[in-house]
C-alpha cells in the first residue's frame, strides 16, 4: 500500500472570502536568493513581498493564495491576501517556515487579526492521506 498525501488548496485555508475575489489580493514579486526551492503554501505569512520566516512571524501583513515553489535564484509573482472581509481556517495554517522552523501559532493567529477585516475560525479537518493498493 501507498499513502498520497494532498497537499493544501486555498480553499482549505481561504474559507470565506465575501467581496469580488481580487479585491483581496496583491500581486507580489518574491525571490528566492537561497540555494534550495522555497516551498510556500497556502497561508504562508508575508511581510509585503518576503516570506516570513518563523523569527520574523511578528511582522506578517499577508498571507500567500496558492501552494507556490519558487526555485533557487529564481522570482516568481505570487497572490499575497492582504484584505478582507475574509475568514481564515486557522486549523490549516502552515505551522513550519521554509527553512523547517516552528512557527509561534499563538503570534501567527495573533497577527493575521491585524489584516483588516479577517477572522478566524476553526473548521472541520480534510482528509489529508488516501491509502490505496499497489498493484505490485
Amino acid at each position: 500500500m501507498t499513502d498520497f498525501t494532498k497537499p493544501k488548496v486555498p480553499s482549505d485555508v481561504f474559507v470565506g472570502l465575501h467581496e469580488e475575489p481580487m479585491y483581496h489580493f496583491d500581486t507580489k514579486e518574491v525571490t528566492n536568493s537561497g540555494e534550495t526551492d522555497m516551498v510556500l503554501p497556502p497561508g504562508y505569512p508575508m511581510d509585503d513581498n518576503v516570506p516570513e520566516l518563523a523569527a520574523g512571524i511578528a511582522d506578517l501583513d499577508g498571507l500567500n493564495y496558492r501552494h507556490e515553489v519558487i526555485g533557487p535564484g529564481e522570482t516568481k509573482k505570487i497572490l499575497v491576501y492582504v484584505r478582507g472581509a475574509g475568514s481564515i481556517n486557522g486549523d490549516q495554517l502552515p505551522t513550519e517556515d521554509y527553512a523547517g522552523t516552528s512557527f509561534n501559532m499563538t503570534t501567527f493567529r495573533t497577527n493575521i487579526l491585524d489584516i483588516p477585516d479577517t477572522i478566524i475560525r476553526r473548521e472541520p479537518p480534510v482528509a489529508a492521506t488516501t491509502t490505496v493498493n499497489d498493484p505490485d
